[in-house]
This record gives C-alpha cells, sequence and structure tokens, in this order.
C-alpha cells in the first residue's frame, strides 16, 4: 500500500545549505506540509549579516502557509539566549539548544506526522542520522542522497552543481549521505512517488525506482 509521508527537518542544516544554492524551493517538492521546529527557524536567522540569512527570511515569510512551526516550548529560552549572545555578555549562550530541539523533534515524531503518513527525516547531523536507527517507522534521508535523489527522479538537472553552487557562496555541504527506509516502505526510494511536479516538463519518478547506493 502507498503510504504518504511528512516531510520534518529537525537540523538548520539542509535549509541553510539550500539557501546558500538559493534552492530552498526544493523543500515543497511534496504536496504535503513541511514541519521545522520553532529552535531551527530561529537558527537560520541567527546571524543578519550572514549570506544566507535574506534567502532564509524571505522564504520563511512567502511559505507561512506551507510550512508549519513545531513549538518545542524552547523558543523563547534560546531566544533570550541570543540576545546575551549577541550583546556578549554570554558569547557561546545559544550552543546545545540545536540538540536540544533535535532531540525533541525525533521524540516526538508520531504525534508529528500523520497517523496515516511515514515521516520523512531530512537532515545532515550524523549523531542523529545514528540516533534514528532506532525509529524505525521513519526514513532517514541526508541532504546529499536527497539531492541526487531529485536528480535521478528528472525535478533537477545536476546534483553537483546544486552543491557546487552551495561550495561557491562558501556551503561545504555534509558528506552524511544516507538514506534509510521506513520500515512501511520497502523501497529505498519509495518516498519519491509523493513528490509533485509543479512545473511543465518535469518527469514524474518511477514508484519502483531505487537508490544506488
Amino acid at each position: 500500500m502507498t503510504r504518504t509521508v511528512d516531510l520534518v527537518i529537525p537540523d538548520s542544516g539542509p535549509l541553510i545549505s539550500l539557501a546558500h544554492a538559493r534552492r530552498l524551493d526544493l523543500v515543497l517538492v511534496f504536496d504535503r506540509p513541511v514541519v521545522i521546529p520553532d529552535i531551527v527557524k530561529l537558527e537560520c536567522l541567527k546571524k543578519p549579516g550572514s549570506p544566507d540569512h535574506d534567502v532564509l527570511a524571505d522564504w520563511f515569510t512567502r511559505m507561512s502557509n506551507s510550512i508549519r512551526i513545531e513549538n518545542t516550548g524552547m523558543g523563547g529560552v534560546y531566544q533570550a539566549a541570543l540576545e546575551r549572545e549577541r550583546s556578549g555578555e554570554e558569547p557561546r549562550a545559544t550552543s546545545g539548544y540545536g540538540d536540544a530541539a533535535l532531540a525533541y523533534m525525533l521524540r516526538r515524531l508520531d504525534l508529528i506526522a500523520g497517523a496515516d503518513a511515514i515521516p520523512l527525516v531530512l537532515l545532515e547531523d550524523s549523531k542523529a542520522t545514528r540516533s534514528l536507527q532506532r525509529y524505525d517507522r521513519a526514513h532517514i534521508l541526508s541532504t546529499r542522497t536527497w539531492l541526487y535523489s531529485l536528480e535521478r527522479a528528472q525535478v533537477i538537472p545536476s546534483a553537483d552543481q546544486i552543491i557546487a553552487q552551495m561550495k561557491h557562496a562558501g556551503r561545504d555541504l555534509s558528506t552524511v549521505q544516507v538514506d534509510r527506509p521506513g520500515q512501511d516502505d520497502p523501497f529505498a526510494s519509495g518516498w519519491l512517488r509523493h513528490i509533485a511536479s509543479k512545473e511543465p516538463g518535469i518527469a514524474k519518478p518511477d514508484p519502483d525506482d531505487q537508490i544506488k547506493k
């Protein structure tokens, strides 16, 4: 039986990487809302002078109806820590909050994703990838493998080109590369069938397509 997927991004890494390449549009390849914790949004907008800040700020504003910001209960505390960091009172005041938000999201995947959906977790954190191995209902997907998968599904012409754009903008994409399927979907790339072609001429992926490691 074909199951739908809910995309969960509990790590700021994928969003920051895509912002460097100006390809945040790829996050919305599914006809499903995207779930992002409040602290990840705050982390993405942490440095107003950074090259990707304006891109991310604009994206969060424009996509407010397509993404769901999950309240972790730590957003206010993080914001206060950020103010102390910016004032110089405590230079690393926000350290550790990203990990805490990630742990919160991973513990609550069954509640965050719909009851009829398989959570698709996109991240670049190798430690989190290992911890997710215990949660076998979720797809685990790295940004790098995701881009190569989108290339093979003919959603993008070249993953290497996007990775090169990230590098040119000063972002080295994480080398983490994994596509571990959720237990309810035996195909490593079963999530590909849920991609929605939004532009004429972009081919629909083959439902039986599998990632070649």
